[in-house]
């Protein structure tokens, strides 16, 4: 399965996290562990203020800028 995985394109649209402030990040690198090349995760959704969103935000992107 592993040499499957390293030569296929591995898409997961939703990673399944509760978007929060809080959430932590670091199991992000599960994926990245098993070769995934796209993920998606929610920052926010209809029943979060703004706010929530933004807050949700504030370590995605520095987390992003770390990589």
């Amino acid at each position: 399965m592993t040499k499957l995985l390293k030569k296929a394109l591995v898409w997961d649209a939703h990673a399944g996290l509760f978007p929060s402030a809080e959430m932590d990040l670091n199991i992000l690198e599960d994926w990245r562990k098993n070769n995934v090349n796209y993920l998606s995760i929610n920052v926010g959704f209809d029943e979060m203020v703004p706010d929530e969103t933004l807050a949700t935000l504030a370590p995605i992107k520095v987390s992003i800028t770390r990589v």
